[in-house]
């Protein structure tokens, strides 16, 4: 098994870890918050990205 299929899932969770202790510490601000939310073209690359990025776990056999 490929040494990144193993890793995945833990970045995954480092991520999300990662981003909640940005939003703790205060480093994006509402204001951060509110331009990744509202700007429309922001919200389709990231759903674009989300998207072709779990493609690729698929396809590689990382998402089991």
């Amino acid at each position: 098994m490929h040494t990144f299929a193993i890793l995945a899932p833990f970045i995954r969770i480092a991520l999300r870890y990662a981003a909640g202790a940005l939003m703790a510490r205060g480093w994006f601000t509402e204001a951060d918050a509110a331009l990744f939310l509202d700007d429309e073209f922001v919200g389709a690359m990231v759903a674009v990205f989300n998207e072709a990025w779990y493609a690729l776990a698929v396809k590689r056999g990382w998402a089991k």
